[in-house]
């Protein structure tokens, strides 16, 4: 099954890249859903204060995709977001891919200021995560659009 759990803060808006953030999301649910043949896949964002960032209207979005799948070795991570790396040749003919997802996805977090990552363990799954600084959108909440 697919599960997905949203940390709601009521009345915040971020300022940034829908369109990036959208496509290191969907590139990492593809992953797992690529991964998984059993069990679960578990989306989450959430919404942390950041109070060692340098501007004092910013807080940190964090994503993160848990899954249930074959996982990946200690060994295999530290090369996982390199180009054209996949962790086991035979993959490529068994699930298809270019081994460029994750390098595409820790380009697009660090143009963001961000940093992603992966823990996991063989045979029990991966939680593969990122973390972006964005700023808040500061509304006048008595301001209506007419008003401007």
């Amino acid at each position: 099954g697919l599960e997905l759990m949203i940390d709601k803060v009521d009345d915040v808006m971020l300022i940034g890249d829908i369109g990036r953030l959208r496509q290191v999301m969907m590139n990492l649910l593809s992953n797992a859903t690529k991964f998984t043949e059993k069990g679960m896949i578990e989306i989450s964002l959430f919404i942390k204060e950041a109070t060692e960032l340098p501007h004092t209207n910013e807080v940190y979005l964090e994503g993160q995709v848990r899954d249930t799948g074959i996982g990946i070795s200690e060994d295999d991570q530290k090369r996982l977001f390199n180009a054209f790396t996949q962790v086991d040749p035979s993959f490529t003919r068994r699930y298809g891919g270019t081994g460029l997802g994750l390098a595409i996805c820790k380009r697009l977090i660090n143009a963001m200021r961000g940093e992603i990552g992966v823990m996991s363990n063989v045979n029990a799954g991966s939680t593969f995560w990122f973390k972006v600084p964005l700023p808040l959108l500061n509304q006048p909440s008595e301001t209506s659009y007419e008003d401007l």
